[in-house]
Protein backbone atom coordinates (compact mmCIF):
# COMPACT_ATOMS: atom_id res chain seq x y z
CA UNK A 1 0.00 0.00 0.00
CA UNK A 2 1.49 3.30 -1.05
CA UNK A 3 0.68 6.98 -1.02
CA UNK A 4 -0.64 8.71 -4.11
CA UNK A 5 2.43 10.93 -4.30
CA UNK A 6 5.77 11.60 -2.70
CA UNK A 7 5.91 14.59 -0.41
CA UNK A 8 8.96 16.53 0.83
CA UNK A 9 10.11 15.52 4.28
CA UNK A 10 11.71 18.72 5.49
CA UNK A 11 8.47 20.36 6.66
CA UNK A 12 7.26 17.17 8.33
CA UNK A 13 8.09 17.80 11.96
CA UNK A 14 7.28 21.50 11.93
CA UNK A 15 3.82 20.85 10.47
CA UNK A 16 3.24 17.84 12.72
CA UNK A 17 4.28 19.18 16.07
CA UNK A 18 3.11 22.74 15.48
CA UNK A 19 -0.29 21.21 14.80
CA UNK A 20 -0.04 19.20 18.00
CA UNK A 21 0.89 22.25 20.07
CA UNK A 22 -2.05 24.14 18.60
CA UNK A 23 -4.54 21.29 19.10
CA UNK A 24 -3.53 20.69 22.71
CA UNK A 25 -3.23 24.33 23.73
CA UNK A 26 -6.95 24.34 24.52
CA UNK A 27 -6.69 21.47 27.02
CA UNK A 28 -6.30 23.81 29.99
CA UNK A 29 -9.80 24.76 31.06
CA UNK A 30 -8.61 26.60 34.19
CA UNK A 31 -8.38 30.32 33.43
CA UNK A 32 -5.97 30.75 36.35
CA UNK A 33 -2.31 30.26 35.57
CA UNK A 34 -0.63 27.55 37.61
CA UNK A 35 2.60 28.75 39.20
CA UNK A 36 5.70 26.60 39.27
CA UNK A 37 5.33 26.11 43.03
CA UNK A 38 1.77 24.83 42.62
CA UNK A 39 2.47 22.55 39.69
CA UNK A 40 2.27 18.90 40.82
CA UNK A 41 4.27 17.87 37.72
CA UNK A 42 7.18 20.34 37.45
CA UNK A 43 9.39 20.25 34.38
CA UNK A 44 12.75 18.80 35.40
CA UNK A 45 14.11 17.33 32.19
CA UNK A 46 14.27 17.18 28.42
CA UNK A 47 14.61 14.69 25.61
CA UNK A 48 18.27 14.90 24.54
CA UNK A 49 19.39 13.73 21.11
CA UNK A 50 22.82 12.10 20.88
CA UNK A 51 24.58 10.68 17.82
CA UNK A 52 27.34 8.16 18.45
CA UNK A 53 30.17 7.90 15.92
CA UNK A 54 29.16 5.48 13.14
CA UNK A 55 32.25 3.83 11.70
CA UNK A 56 30.69 1.27 9.39
CA UNK A 57 29.69 2.51 5.95
CA UNK A 58 26.06 1.54 5.47
CA UNK A 59 22.72 3.01 4.34
CA UNK A 60 22.07 3.87 8.01
CA UNK A 61 25.14 6.10 8.07
CA UNK A 62 23.77 8.09 5.11
CA UNK A 63 20.21 8.28 6.48
CA UNK A 64 21.37 9.42 9.92
CA UNK A 65 23.78 11.92 8.33
CA UNK A 66 20.81 13.39 6.45
CA UNK A 67 18.77 13.46 9.65
CA UNK A 68 21.56 15.49 11.23
CA UNK A 69 22.13 17.77 8.23
CA UNK A 70 18.44 18.64 7.87
CA UNK A 71 18.00 18.75 11.67
CA UNK A 72 14.79 16.73 11.36
CA UNK A 73 15.29 14.72 14.54
CA UNK A 74 16.54 17.87 16.30
CA UNK A 75 13.22 19.55 15.49
CA UNK A 76 11.38 16.54 16.92
CA UNK A 77 13.25 16.88 20.20
CA UNK A 78 12.93 20.67 20.32
CA UNK A 79 9.17 20.63 19.81
CA UNK A 80 8.59 17.74 22.21
CA UNK A 81 10.53 19.60 24.89
CA UNK A 82 8.32 22.63 24.33
CA UNK A 83 5.26 20.43 24.74
CA UNK A 84 5.94 18.03 27.63
CA UNK A 85 7.02 18.48 31.25
CA UNK A 86 9.47 15.65 31.92
CA UNK A 87 10.48 14.50 35.41
CA UNK A 88 14.03 13.79 34.19
CA UNK A 89 16.17 13.82 31.05
CA UNK A 90 15.62 11.13 28.44
CA UNK A 91 18.62 10.62 26.12
CA UNK A 92 17.87 9.43 22.59
CA UNK A 93 20.84 7.63 21.04
CA UNK A 94 21.41 6.83 17.39
CA UNK A 95 24.28 4.37 17.61
CA UNK A 96 25.88 1.26 16.20
CA UNK A 97 24.57 -1.85 17.88
CA UNK A 98 25.78 -4.83 15.92
CA UNK A 99 24.24 -7.35 18.30
CA UNK A 100 20.65 -6.16 17.88
CA UNK A 101 18.37 -4.85 15.17
CA UNK A 102 15.93 -2.82 17.16
CA UNK A 103 14.84 0.47 18.65
CA UNK A 104 13.88 0.44 22.32
CA UNK A 105 13.23 2.39 25.50
CA UNK A 106 14.96 1.09 28.62
CA UNK A 107 13.07 2.05 31.82
CA UNK A 108 16.10 1.26 33.99
CA UNK A 109 18.55 3.57 32.22
CA UNK A 110 15.70 5.86 31.10
CA UNK A 111 17.01 6.16 27.56
CA UNK A 112 15.90 5.43 24.00
CA UNK A 113 18.30 3.64 21.65
CA UNK A 114 17.86 3.46 17.88
CA UNK A 115 20.36 1.02 16.39
CA UNK A 116 21.93 1.66 13.01
CA UNK A 117 21.10 -1.92 12.01
CA UNK A 118 17.40 -1.08 12.46
CA UNK A 119 17.81 1.90 10.13
CA UNK A 120 19.57 -0.41 7.65
CA UNK A 121 16.59 -2.81 7.67
CA UNK A 122 14.16 0.06 7.08
CA UNK A 123 16.27 1.40 4.21
CA UNK A 124 16.73 -2.04 2.63
CA UNK A 125 13.00 -2.73 2.71
CA UNK A 126 12.12 0.52 0.96
CA UNK A 127 15.01 0.09 -1.52
CA UNK A 128 13.03 -2.78 -3.04
CA UNK A 129 10.58 -0.21 -4.42
CA UNK A 130 12.16 3.27 -4.29
CA UNK A 131 15.46 4.96 -5.03
CA UNK A 132 17.25 8.28 -4.63
CA UNK A 133 15.66 11.11 -2.67
CA UNK A 134 12.31 9.31 -2.45
CA UNK A 135 13.96 6.28 -0.88
CA UNK A 136 15.75 8.38 1.75
CA UNK A 137 12.57 10.34 2.53
CA UNK A 138 10.51 7.20 3.05
CA UNK A 139 13.21 5.60 5.20
CA UNK A 140 13.35 8.73 7.38
CA UNK A 141 9.56 8.79 7.63
CA UNK A 142 9.55 5.24 8.98
CA UNK A 143 12.39 6.11 11.38
CA UNK A 144 10.31 9.02 12.73
CA UNK A 145 7.25 6.77 13.18
CA UNK A 146 9.27 4.24 15.17
CA UNK A 147 11.01 6.98 17.19
CA UNK A 148 7.61 8.36 18.24
CA UNK A 149 6.60 4.80 19.16
CA UNK A 150 9.56 4.60 21.56
CA UNK A 151 8.83 8.06 22.96
CA UNK A 152 5.36 6.73 23.72
CA UNK A 153 6.92 3.96 25.84
CA UNK A 154 9.01 6.58 27.66
CA UNK A 155 5.98 8.75 28.46
CA UNK A 156 3.98 5.78 29.76
CA UNK A 157 6.87 4.88 32.07
CA UNK A 158 7.63 8.43 33.26
CA UNK A 159 4.03 9.44 33.86
CA UNK A 160 2.96 5.99 35.10
CA UNK A 161 0.06 6.02 32.65
CA UNK A 162 -2.43 3.18 32.80
CA UNK A 163 -2.35 0.86 29.81
CA UNK A 164 -5.30 -1.27 28.78
CA UNK A 165 -4.40 -3.96 26.28
CA UNK A 166 -1.02 -4.33 24.62
CA UNK A 167 1.39 -1.47 25.36
CA UNK A 168 2.95 -1.97 21.92
CA UNK A 169 -0.41 -1.26 20.27
CA UNK A 170 -0.97 1.71 22.57
CA UNK A 171 2.33 3.35 21.62
CA UNK A 172 1.72 2.69 17.92
CA UNK A 173 -1.42 4.73 18.53
CA UNK A 174 0.69 7.40 20.25
CA UNK A 175 2.82 7.71 17.11
CA UNK A 176 -0.36 7.99 15.05
CA UNK A 177 -1.67 10.55 17.55
CA UNK A 178 1.37 12.79 17.01
CA UNK A 179 1.56 12.39 13.25
CA UNK A 180 -2.11 13.03 12.49
CA UNK A 181 -2.28 16.37 14.30
CA UNK A 182 -0.49 18.05 11.42
CA UNK A 183 -1.26 17.89 7.71
CA UNK A 184 -0.63 15.46 4.86
CA UNK A 185 3.13 15.94 5.20
CA UNK A 186 3.03 14.62 8.76
CA UNK A 187 0.55 11.87 7.97
CA UNK A 188 2.97 10.64 5.29
CA UNK A 189 5.26 9.37 8.04
CA UNK A 190 2.44 7.31 9.55
CA UNK A 191 1.64 5.84 6.13
CA UNK A 192 5.29 5.00 5.49
CA UNK A 193 5.43 3.41 8.93
CA UNK A 194 2.46 1.29 7.86
CA UNK A 195 4.18 0.40 4.57
CA UNK A 196 7.25 -0.76 6.51
CA UNK A 197 5.14 -3.21 8.55
CA UNK A 198 3.29 -4.30 5.43
CA UNK A 199 6.55 -5.40 3.83
CA UNK A 200 7.64 -7.15 7.04
CA UNK A 201 4.31 -9.01 6.97
CA UNK A 202 5.33 -10.84 3.81
CA UNK A 203 7.61 -13.06 5.89
CA UNK A 204 4.59 -14.10 7.98
CA UNK A 205 2.32 -14.87 5.02
CA UNK A 206 1.67 -18.53 4.50
CA UNK A 207 3.18 -19.53 7.85
CA UNK A 208 1.31 -22.18 9.83
CA UNK A 209 -0.33 -20.62 12.87
CA UNK A 210 1.99 -22.54 15.16
CA UNK A 211 5.04 -20.85 13.61
CA UNK A 212 3.73 -17.28 13.77
CA UNK A 213 5.37 -15.16 16.52
CA UNK A 214 2.17 -15.02 18.56
CA UNK A 215 4.28 -15.05 21.75
CA UNK A 216 5.88 -11.71 20.87
CA UNK A 217 4.76 -8.54 22.67
CA UNK A 218 4.13 -6.88 19.31
CA UNK A 219 1.07 -7.58 17.20
CA UNK A 220 1.69 -9.33 13.89
CA UNK A 221 3.12 -6.98 11.27
CA UNK A 222 -0.04 -7.12 9.15
CA UNK A 223 -2.12 -6.18 12.19
CA UNK A 224 0.13 -3.18 12.85
CA UNK A 225 -0.21 -2.15 9.20
CA UNK A 226 -4.00 -2.23 9.37
CA UNK A 227 -4.08 -0.46 12.74
CA UNK A 228 -2.12 2.46 11.30
CA UNK A 229 -3.88 2.88 7.97
CA UNK A 230 -7.37 2.56 9.45
CA UNK A 231 -6.55 5.25 12.04
CA UNK A 232 -5.09 7.53 9.36
CA UNK A 233 -8.23 6.94 7.29
CA UNK A 234 -10.36 7.78 10.34
CA UNK A 235 -8.64 11.17 10.60
CA UNK A 236 -9.72 12.22 7.10
CA UNK A 237 -11.96 9.75 5.19
CA UNK A 238 -12.23 12.03 2.16
CA UNK A 239 -8.48 12.42 1.69
CA UNK A 240 -7.86 8.71 2.17
CA UNK A 241 -10.83 7.33 0.28
CA UNK A 242 -8.29 5.69 -2.03
CA UNK A 243 -7.50 3.22 0.78
CA UNK A 244 -11.03 1.86 0.22
CA UNK A 245 -10.93 1.98 -3.57
CA UNK A 246 -7.64 0.03 -3.48
CA UNK A 247 -9.46 -2.64 -1.48
CA UNK A 248 -7.32 -2.34 1.64
CA UNK A 249 -10.40 -2.73 3.82
CA UNK A 250 -14.16 -3.02 3.19
CA UNK A 251 -16.24 0.14 2.85
CA UNK A 252 -18.79 -1.03 5.42
CA UNK A 253 -16.16 -0.79 8.17
CA UNK A 254 -15.14 2.81 7.56
CA UNK A 255 -17.44 4.47 10.09
CA UNK A 256 -15.93 2.33 12.82
CA UNK A 257 -12.46 3.53 11.83
CA UNK A 258 -13.55 7.16 12.23
CA UNK A 259 -14.85 6.36 15.72
CA UNK A 260 -11.68 4.42 16.61
CA UNK A 261 -9.50 7.34 15.57
CA UNK A 262 -11.53 9.79 17.64
CA UNK A 263 -11.24 7.53 20.70
CA UNK A 264 -7.46 7.33 20.32
CA UNK A 265 -7.16 11.11 20.07
CA UNK A 266 -9.44 11.76 23.04
CA UNK A 267 -7.67 9.15 25.18
CA UNK A 268 -4.17 10.48 24.58
CA UNK A 269 -5.23 14.12 25.01
CA UNK A 270 -6.89 13.28 28.32
CA UNK A 271 -3.98 11.21 29.65
CA UNK A 272 -1.30 13.74 28.65
CA UNK A 273 -3.11 16.90 29.73
CA UNK A 274 -1.56 17.11 33.24
CA UNK A 275 1.95 16.85 31.79
CA UNK A 276 1.68 19.51 29.08
CA UNK A 277 3.25 22.92 29.28
CA UNK A 278 0.29 25.26 29.20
Amino acid sequence: MERKKSLPLYCLLVSCLAGLLLSLSGCDNDPQKVTAAEDPYPDKGDFRLLYHLIRKNSPAKDVIAELRTNRIADEVVKELNQLFKLPHDVPIYFKEAVDTTNAWYDPDSRKITFSTSMVDVIYTIFAEVYEGDELRAKAMNAVIFILFHEIGHALIDMYDLSVTGSEEDVVDNFSIFLLTTGNELAEAAAIDGANFFNVLARAEEGMPVGLLPLWDEHSLSKERFFNIITKVYGKDPQRYEYFVTKGLFPAEKTQRYVQDYQKVMQSWKRDLDPYLKK
